[in-house]
């Protein structure tokens, strides 16, 4: 993964990983790729769990007498997600995470991907069963091959 950072993980089954380190606190945000689930730990204990699929989402946490928000925006036609960090509604870390090359062109090749693969098992003849797990096996060989193919920028306040 081009633009690696120690403070973000990234994998298709295990999803994003971000590391925010507050003051000698360490706030881990996880975020599901497959299934939507986004976890929230400080300090290796969980404070919020919840699942959306979303285009943005919210997780506010109190550490001490602190309010803290961690915020998640994806934008998946132009290849980006974002994980923000706010101290009293006052933004002090973010991670951005973008797809490199064209997302159209990408979205377009794909879709041509998926139409071929249909039309092999229309000629064929193959039962439903078999073009949903080839169709699932192409999606997830993408989704393998994109998910690395990222730059990540970090932005602090």
């Amino acid at each position: 993964m081009n633009g690696e950072l120690e403070d973000v993980k990234i994998s298709f089954l295990n999803g994003y990983w971000f590391v925010f380190n507050e003051n000698d606190i360490k706030i881990t945000v996880r975020a599901s790729v497959l299934l939507g689930n986004e976890s929230i730990y400080v300090n290796d204990k969980l404070v919020s769990k919840k699942r959306s699929l979303k285009k943005m989402s919210r997780h506010v946490f109190d550490i001490g007498n602190m309010e803290y928000q961690v915020s998640f925006e994806a934008e998946i036609m132009k290849g980006r997600i974002t994980c923000a960090l706010f101290k009293n509604e006052e933004m002090v870390n973010k991670y951005e995470i973008k797809s490199k090359g064209n997302i159209y062109i990408k979205a377009l090749l794909y879709a041509l991907i998926g139409v071929t693969s249909g039309v092999i098992v229309a000629y064929f003849k193959w039962p439903f069963w078999v073009a949903f797990w080839i169709m699932a096996l192409v999606f997830l060989l993408i989704g393998m091959r994109e998910i690395k193919n990222v730059t990540i920028e970090r932005e602090y306040s």
